[in-house]
């Protein structure tokens, strides 16, 4: 309520309103329920990458590595999604991934979601902030064209947390980040009026070091992300 409908989290705090009225209409009301349903969901996923302990998005995935790439005794071991995707050649049938070659070049490894809010909209509610996005899909390319795989469906989740920001306005931060070897992504936004590309970042270590370096964050609730 307080992050959503802040008018209404005013009454409440001011007595004029009761938890027990709201119990009443998200008891009676299906399209009120199914939108806090809905909200718990995003809020819960929002929180996702400061209690992870793995940089990555995904979970790291079983492989067979024949030739010896990664190996020197064993031809099964687990690997970071992201990283496959990025340097090497593989091949899936579904149930098995198999390493063929390095990728030379590497490949590129972006993000593009869909945002159904205009530009001002986005910037006031999306950015610098702690979120979880519905329909948001990794992309690989290489110089600049397509390289699908059947691993990128594989991959697609409903929800994808992390934060996005300006690389521009937070040059300071974001050179930060990568002169120390933390991960972050180009993510396109397509929003209603706009198409933009920004920096995402997906995990707690590169969230904390922009937080360090003086880039204001906030949490889902609005409150600030705040590092002692």
């Amino acid at each position: 309520m307080k992050a959503e409908c802040p008018e209404e989290w005013e009454d409440l705090g001011a007595g004029r309103t009761t938890f027990e009225q709201y119990e009443d209409v998200f008891k009676t009301d299906q399209e009120a329920a199914e939108a806090l349903r809905k909200f718990c969901k995003l809020f819960s996923a929002s929180y996702a990458p400061l209690f992870s302990f793995r940089s990555s998005l995904f979970e790291v995935l079983d492989i067979q590595d024949t030739k010896g790439f990664l190996l020197d005794l064993s031809s099964e071991t687990v690997i970071d999604p992201i990283h496959l995707l990025r340097y090497y050649e593989f091949a899936s049938d579904g149930q098995s991934i198999e390493i063929l070659d390095r990728a030379e070049p590497a490949y590129e490894i972006s993000f593009r979601w869909r945002c159904r809010l205009n530009h001002l909209e986005f910037l006031a509610t999306q950015m610098n902030k702690l979120k979880a996005f519905e329909e948001c899909r990794i992309e690989r390319k290489r110089e600049g064209s397509f390289a699908p795989t059947s691993l990128l469906s594989q991959l697609e989740k409903e929800l994808v947390s992390g934060v996005i920001i300006c690389p521009t306005k937070n040059a300071y931060a974001y050179y930060a980040l990568r002169r120390e070897g933390i991960s972050s992504y180009p993510i396109t936004v397509i929003g209603n009026d706009f198409e933009k590309e920004y920096v995402f970042l997906p995990g707690l270590s590169g969230i904390l070091t922009i937080a360090m370096y003086g880039v204001r964050l906030n949490l889902p609730d609005n409150d600030d992300f705040l590092i002692f």
